[in-house]
């Protein structure tokens, strides 16, 4: 399995649509800020038909220190998730 970086992922896009690597990396730098402003006020993103973004709560929780085995309070946040459709599932397979 190979780990594509931003770079290197830039390059392939802009060398496939034929377009330069500064647009692309602009493009793409813009949808992450569009995705994270809409995330940031609770909005569900759908970027393409195949990826879906949405955030969910993770609860307040009891968790245990390590060291100590004292239980610790962690508190509730919100996180990011992804959901990617089931035809692109079925690619992967």
């Amino acid at each position: 399995m190979e780990k594509i970086g931003f770079q290197a992922f830039v390059k392939e896009v802009a060398t496939k649509l034929n377009y330069t690597q500064k647009d692309v990396r602009e493009v793409l730098r813009g949808v992450d800020n569009i995705v994270l402003e809409h995330l940031k006020n609770g909005d569900q993103v759908r970027v393409t038909p195949s990826v879906t973004f949405d955030t969910t709560e993770r609860k307040e929780r009891i968790a245990r220190n390590v060291a100590t085995g004292e239980p610790v309070k962690v508190p509730s946040r919100i996180v990011p998730k992804a959901k990617f459709s089931e035809p692109f599932k079925r690619e992967l397979r």
